[in-house]
């Protein structure tokens, strides 16, 4: 039985037991830059197919959610696709986790080009969230780049071009410490790139992140060939120096203004984190919930939220880094990067 394993930084480790075959493998595993092969205690252990779930003496939240005293049993949706799933371990924080997919799963497109997107979209990020904050970590939806040890973070909603900034970037020598997630701890960044080789060819072929229906073609043909990538162009750690949240706006160019109230700030990267749980494309829902369901049961459990404690995380961490809003223009501009280059270099 094929099993993969991943050492993330040597914070969490996660063993994956009977992962589904996907064409696109980059994709449907999209956490490979962390794949090792030593023998681990894993933080998080993963089965993927049929299981019997135990309900008996569970609570029932919303019809769907089951919960019991370290357990949680939960079937979902998200548009045409289905799933059932069990974790046990909320307790102690060493997680044991069942999932099995829906039988149609497989005969819809783009599903089954990458069938475990399921688990890692679903249900593995909101749980890596929690359980980096359990060992005193921040993940954060964001994307970071490194100038040397100077490590920059760029936050902000889904197609506020914080890939596109960071594709510029490192054409133009800084690192990537990856354009979706990072790790914080302190002033210390560490990276998360994932899909390493759907964000290669982006970078290598495109001039901002958005796939036009060529790429989109073009992009499945160089996933399927496989190559490994070059990976020379990540950094696994950095020093925080500065945060950088985008928005797009109906403007004609690029504006940045420093900003200095951090609680406003700290309270700008929860709300963040809160909604990518909620936003979730293509299909939407709020992946959080399962988690939220044993909290509503178990609400002084440290499987719960804890939110204040994230929030003070954050406050730590970007304590001494400067921190700028900037507002670019709906339509990508040639150049845009290199206006924030500037800044972040202090130009």
């Amino acid at each position: 039985m094929k099993t993969i394993k991943l050492n993330i930084h040597g914070i969490i480790k996660i063993k994956i037991v009977n992962p589904s075959g996907g064409i696109l493998e980059d994709i449907n595993m999209p956490y490979s830059y962390f794949r090792v092969e030593e023998e681990m205690c894993p933080d998080i252990e993963i089965r993927i197919g049929g299981f019997s779930e135990d309900t008996e003496g569970c609570s029932a939240v919303d019809h769907k959610y089951f919960v019991k005293k370290d357990y949680i049993y939960f079937r979902d949706t998200a548009g045409p696709l289905s799933w059932r799933a069990q974790l046990c371990g909320l307790e102690e924080g060493r997680y044991r986790l069942d999932v099995s997919y829906g039988f149609v799963n497989r005969m819809i497109m783009p599903n089954n080009l990458y069938p475990d997107q399921i688990l890692y979209n679903f249900i593995l990020y909101p749980l890596l969230e929690q359980c980096f904050l359990r060992k005193g970590y921040l993940f954060l939806h964001a994307g970071a780049v490194a100038d040397g040890e100077r490590g920059i973070i760029f936050a902000g909603r889904g197609s506020s071009y914080k890939t596109s900034i960071i594709m510029d970037l490192v054409r133009n020598g800084f690192y990537s410490l990856g354009d979706g997630w990072v790790i914080v701890k302190g002033d210390q960044l560490y990276s998360f790139p994932t899909c390493v080789s759907f964000f290669d060819y982006r970078k290598r072929f495109m001039p901002e992140e958005n796939l036009s229906l060529y790429d989109r073609f073009r992009v499945i043909k160089f996933l399927t060939k496989k190559t490994p990538s070059n990976r020379d162009w990540i950094k696994d750690r950095a020093r925080l120096k500065k945060l950088v949240i985008t928005y797009r706006e109906d403007r004609d160019k690029v504006e940045i203004e420093e900003i200095t109230n951090k609680t406003e700030v700290a309270d700008i990267l929860l709300a963040n984190n809160r909604l990518e749980w909620k936003a979730n494309y293509p299909y939407g829902g709020d992946t959080r919930r399962f988690l939220d369901a044993y909290e509503y049961v178990y609400p002084e459990s440290p499987a719960s939220s804890c939110e204040d404690t994230f929030r003070q995380g954050i406050l730590n961490s970007i304590e001494n880094a400067h921190i700028y809003k900037a507002r670019i223009p709906l339509k990508w501009q040639r150049g845009t990067a290199d206006t924030i280059g500037k800044i972040i270099k202090g130009e």
